[in-house]
């Protein structure tokens, strides 16, 4: 399966006990936490005239959604960590999907409608 053949790019992570990764994402992420405790700190960003940083703690099984892309701070918890980091694909990507798709269909004429020779 090429990029372009697939739905999302999926990582899978394993941390040691209370290792911290640095990682951008994209918008309309997600992180699923398979086994031990994670906290995960978004990037800052400006709300109302205020500065916000959202952090979240998550638990095994847990999953979180990332809104907006940016860069994530993935720490793991006493007992390491074990995560799935699933990216939607780029719109550009996406794109270029479509349009080989169409191409290829207009290439593949049935056998019925070609002209004899």
């Amino acid at each position: 399966m090429t990029p372009l053949e697939a739905p999302e790019s999926i990582r899978t992570i394993a941390l040691q006990p209370h290792q911290t990764l640095r990682t951008a994402v994209r918008a309309g992420s997600f992180v699923l936490l398979q086994a031990g405790a994670l906290n995960v700190d978004e990037a800052p960003r400006w709300l109302a005239e205020t500065w916000l940083q959202t952090a979240s703690r998550l638990a095994e099984g847990g999953v979180l959604h990332i809104a907006e892309r940016g860069w994530l701070e993935l720490e793991a918890g006493s007992g390491g960590a074990r995560l799935v980091l699933i990216e939607p694909v780029p719109a550009w990507q996406r794109l270029l999907r479509r349009l080989a798709r169409y191409g290829s269909a207009r290439r593949s004429v049935p056998a019925r409608l070609t002209r004899p020779s």
